[in-house]
């Protein structure tokens, strides 16, 4: 059984207080993409892509090293 595990948190720093309470983490997840972050979301769809398409003739090992 495998899993892409694909990160949210923010890493640009006008968005880190949007996880501070009252807000919380919870309600910064549930908000549409700021522009900034779509090339980001676009770029790990497209890494998820690679690695299912990895999984057809790679290894496991093969592919953590690869992209990890």
């Amino acid at each position: 059984f495998f899993r892409i595990r694909i990160g949210i948190r923010p890493t640009h720093e006008a968005l880190q207080t949007a996880i501070l309470p009252p807000n919380g983490f919870e309600q910064f997840v549930l908000k549409p993409f700021a522009p900034f972050e779509e090339k980001l979301r676009d770029e790990a769809i497209q890494k998820s892509l690679a690695i299912i398409e990895a999984l057809k003739t790679k290894s496991f090992d093969e592919i953590m090293g690869e992209f990890n």
